[in-house]
Parts: C-alpha cells; sequence; structure tokens
C-alpha cells in the first residue's frame, strides 16, 4: 500500500511489469485493471483528460462497467469534446471516480487542476509521466516551476534528476489539496536509451467535508 513519507509518496512497483519494448499499451490497461478490480464499483464514472482515440477505455469498457467522459484538446474522435482538461477541470463543476491523464507531455497542469477543483468522495488518478535524454530541452510548465520554485525565464536541461524532483513535488500536492493517499502502484518502463516511461496510479480519499 502507498504511504505518505514527507513530502514523498511511495509507490510500490506492480512485480512482473517491466518491459523494454516499445509497446506500451499492455500496461497501462494492467495498471488500470488492477485499481478497477481492487475497487469495484456499480459503474465507474471515467473521466478520460487526454482520450485521443480511446485507445485505452476503448478496451476497459468491453469488460467494465463505465460512465465515461473525453476530452481532448486536439480532438480526433467524435465522442470526445474538444477542450483543454485544465480548463474544463476548473470550469465545469465535476466528480468521478476514476480520472486518467495520459498525456503526450507532463501531466501536472492537468493533474493541479483537478485536485484543485474536485469534490467527491475517493478518487482513483492515472498518470503518465516521461523522462526524456539529458541532452533534451523539456518546456516545464508555469506550475511545474512554481512548485519547484524555478524562475520561468531559466532555460532548463531536462535530466532525470530534475524530473524526480518535480515528480515528487507535483505529487505531494494531493496533501495540499486535502487528500489521503490509500495506495499508489507504478510501472517503470526504459524505451530507448536515456528514455523512460513511468505509469503510475493512485487511490486517493478526499478529507474535507
Amino acid at each position: 500500500m502507498g504511504r505518505m513519507v514527507g513530502s514523498h509518496i511511495r509507490m510500490a512497483p506492480l512485480n512482473g511489469w517491466v518491459k523494454t519494448d516499445n509497446r506500451h499499451l499492455d500496461e497501462k490497461i494492467k495498471i488500470r485493471r488492477y485499481f478497477l478490480d481492487k475497487y469495484p464499483l456499480k459503474t465507474y464514472r471515467v473521466i478520460d483528460c487526454c482520450a485521443g482515440e480511446q485507445a485505452i477505455w476503448g478496451i476497459l469498457r468491453r469488460h467494465y462497467p463505465i460512465q465515461y467522459t473525453g476530452l481532448d484538446k486536439n480532438r480526433v474522435d467524435s465522442g470526445v469534446v474538444k477542450i483543454a482538461a485544465e480548463r474544463w477541470l476548473r470550469d465545469v463543476e465535476w466528480s468521478a471516480d476514476v480520472l486518467d491523464i495520459d498525456p503526450y507531455g507532463e501531466p501536472w497542469p492537468i493533474y493541479f487542476a483537478a485536485l484543485e477543483n474536485y469534490m467527491g468522495e475517493d478518487l482513483t488518478v492515472f498518470l503518465t509521466n516521461c523522462n526524456a535524454p539529458i541532452k533534451t530541452v523539456r518546456l516545464m510548465s508555469k506550475s511545474v516551476r512554481a512548485k519547484l520554485g524555478i524562475p520561468e525565464k531559466w532555460k532548463i536541461w531536462h535530466s532525470k534528476k530534475i524530473s524526480d524532483m518535480a515528480t515528487q513535488a507535483c505529487l505531494s500536492h494531493v496533501v495540499d489539496c486535502g487528500f489521503e493517499v490509500v495506495e499508489a502502484k507504478k510501472i517503470v518502463l526504459p524505451d530507448r536509451a536515456e528514455w523512460c516511461y513511468m505509469y503510475m496510479g493512485m487511490r486517493l480519499r478526499w478529507l474535507k467535508k
């Protein structure tokens, strides 16, 4: 079971799920199945913040009773609302059982918007995060820079150390927003040289009543 240690969230790995190929859909499905099975509901209210072609939830909807809302700022499917997820989460009164954030870039602006505007009970959150090679210049969002105390004008050369610092600082935002971490799991997938994908699942309990 995941637990809070200082400002850090300790995540247990899902054993046996570390692979080195470039086909990660199976891993994304597995971590989601784990939490859906562990915390069953008659109907799961799912908000998919980076829906795209609904590859993940298109599969899961065949096996679980799901009330689905798909969001994507670059809509490619008629069943998806074309809007930036962080804007929707801030502007719309919403509640959910599952929040999925599987972006091409960093998940944190959407994650912050969700935590800061959530009203409900327990919530399962899925996140995708990627460490790029050290020579890659990566744009860091204003919200993450603020969390780390990095001025906006500074040019940040991406590194695993910076990414790990950002990940822990951003994950700890759950405490600031009044959540308890019930359980946390991760799958870490080395992809190609110096690249690393991390798929995370967290079961959160909202303590603000």
